[in-house]
């Protein structure tokens, strides 16, 4: 556990040095970190949504799915 909260503060203190040395180096490290937290987040709702979709009522399943009686 000390090894993770050691990796952590090397990261943060790296990527501090990293922005601050250039502004366009700032730009692109918000930027990267908007990209990979927008990736996850898409990614995340859906593997929820795959996960939940066997638990959801027939009648909320789209018509073109119903089986037609």
């Amino acid at each position: 556990m000390v090894w993770l909260i050691d990796n952590i503060t090397t990261a943060v203190d790296l990527f501090g040095t990293v922005a601050r040395t250039d502004p366009l180096s700032a730009v692109l490290l918000a930027l990267g970190g908007l990209l990979v937290a927008f990736s996850s987040a898409i990614f995340g709702y859906l593997a929820l949504g795959g996960l939940l979709e066997p638990l959801a009522p027939e009648h909320l399943d789209h018509p073109a799915r119903r089986e037609r009686t």
